[in-house]
């Protein structure tokens, strides 16, 4: 499936949040959202869920407008996954079983084959079997994460939207986000927005926007670069002032950071 939006904008009257949005989604692409704090990351993110029409402009899915018709929002949803950033906000069932298998029968998914796609979906995913009959919300932050992942990964989404995924997640949790991500690029689509450079740093392309416009666009290794970095006006963090220190000392800690990227 490939994505397409032209041209787009959106807001209310004539106070607009984003603005002129064009760029193409390829299939099996990994892309990272980043930017300051209402540059309309999340919008964005909304838009090409299809929760919300643009005020003018294109959403395409394999050239045809996903606002069509109401079938073709429906095809287009059936297609897609969306997690949201908040994890209570993504739980519909009593027992974690059900909450992965509504997933399923949303889609029309038959009965004899549900259970063989929950157990794909809950080892790739990482959650635990003993978990199943217990109620989502009596699991921790990073367990919940895995069950809302599960649910997604069980129907084989074209494309894949995370909304800031870290949130409120410990470290071994982000551990494990890091190493389903590294498991999933290149089987769908995945889009992501975070203020995680690490995250970031794992997929294959960058989009920074500013004020509801895409100031950048290409390989996510910018981050790395300490002076673009800034140009491009994403906050300073741990991970590129080290990046900094370690240059400046002529030290090459690029090839290494992604070596150990790896490993995790």
């Amino acid at each position: 499936m490939q994505i397409d939006l032209k041209d787009l904008c959106f807001g209310y009257k004539d106070e607009f949040c984003l603005k002129d949005i064009s760029l193409q989604i390829s299939q099996g692409e990994s892309i990272a959202i980043m930017g300051l704090n209402g540059s309309g990351k999340t919008t964005l993110l909304n838009l090409l869920a299809g929760l919300i029409k643009p005020s003018s402009g294109e959403v395409l899915s394999d050239g045809m407008s996903i606002h069509k018709d109401k079938k073709a929002i429906r095809e287009y949803w059936a297609k897609i996954g969306y997690l949201l950033q908040l994890s209570e906000r993504m739980v519909f069932s009593s027992t974690v079983k059900k909450e992965i298998e509504y997933s399923l029968k949303a889609r029309n998914f038959k009965k004899d084959i549900r259970q063989d796609l929950i157990s794909k979906a809950i080892n790739l995913a990482g959650v635990d079997s003993k978990h199943m009959e217990r109620h989502p919300m009596t699991l921790s932050g990073g367990e919940l994460r895995k069950v809302e992942i599960a649910s997604v990964l069980s129907y084989n989404p074209e494309l894949i939207l995370f909304d800031e995924p870290l949130a409120g997640l410990d470290l071994d949790s982000r551990m494990n986000f890091y190493r389903l991500l590294d498991e999933i690029k290149g089987k769908c689509s995945v889009v992501m927005v975070t203020h995680d450079a690490s995250s970031a740093l794992r997929m294959n392309r960058l989009i920074v926007l500013e004020n509801g416009r895409i100031k950048y666009d290409g390989d996510s290794s910018v981050i790395l670069n300490n002076d673009i970095y800034c140009e491009i006006g994403i906050e300073i963090n741990e991970l590129i002032s080290i990046n900094a220190i370690l240059k400046a000392r002529g030290i090459d800690y690029e090839d290494s950071l992604r070596e150990v990227l790896n490993e995790i």
